[in-house]
């Protein structure tokens, strides 16, 4: 919660519109280009490499550029397949991060509510390895969740009070974008590759019920192709 204080009030302008859509299972391989994505704050810059990543393409980013005083990195994700409706249900999102140049602290995915706040909820991937070599991240979660359930599985909720973030469930209902968060130093370079998001089919959500592993953030190490 004290990154997210911390760096609110340096996030990009956002506009919201009425429109609900659905946000559907995508596979982001950034070979050719970054798509839709775009900076996550205003202070940050996000960049395509043709080479080097995992393997491919990749994209970039930094915050070389942000003055000496902004600590974080990364990029967002606004458009239809990345907000809105997030269907009921479990969900994995996975990425891939190559810690490439400064100082790391923390790793997080994290999806914010369309209202005038701007807040919702993140999860750190855990066992993160900041090192400039390509490793593996994925997160299970279902979007049912009570609030309890979410933060006993590793969800981080940004607001309380005034500016309330909605609940776990609540916020998969209207999500306002997709992003991927780096925290750190004031100069800091990662790469980001093969951003995916699917839902769960029936029969293997509940064997993952059964087993106790809904909900661990896992990491699967591998090299660069």
């Amino acid at each position: 919660m004290h990154h997210f204080i911390k760096y609110t009030c340096l996030l990009l302008p956002v506009c919201f519109s009425n429109t609900l859509q659905a946000a559907t299972a995508v596979v982001d391989t950034f070979d050719a280009d970054i798509g839709s994505w775009i900076q996550n704050t205003i202070q940050t810059t996000v960049g395509h490499s043709a080479a080097g990543g995992n393997p491919g393409g990749y994209m970039t980013t930094d915050n070389l550029s942000s003055q000496g005083f902004f600590e974080a990195v990364g990029a967002q994700n606004v458009s239809d397949n990345y907000s809105g409706v997030f269907a009921d249900g479990i969900w994995t999102i996975s990425v891939d991060l190559n810690f490439t140049r400064g100082t790391f602290t923390d790793s997080w995915l994290r999806y914010r509510f369309r209202d005038p706040t701007a807040n919702g909820w993140h999860i750190s991937l855990e066992d993160t390895v900041f090192n400039p070599v390509w490793q593996s991240y994925s997160v299970t979660f279902d979007t049912t969740w009570n609030d309890a359930m979410a933060m006993a599985n590793g969800w981080v909720k940004e607001a309380d009070g005034v500016l309330a973030t909605p609940s776990f469930s609540d916020l998969w209902d209207d999500v306002f974008n997709s992003e991927v968060r780096i925290l750190g130093s004031t100069s800091m370079e990662a790469g980001i590759d093969n951003y995916k998001t699917s839902m769960v089919p029936v029969p293997a959500a509940a064997w993952l019920f059964g087993s106790g592993l809904l909900g661990l953030a896992g990491i699967a190490r591998r090299k660069q192709a």
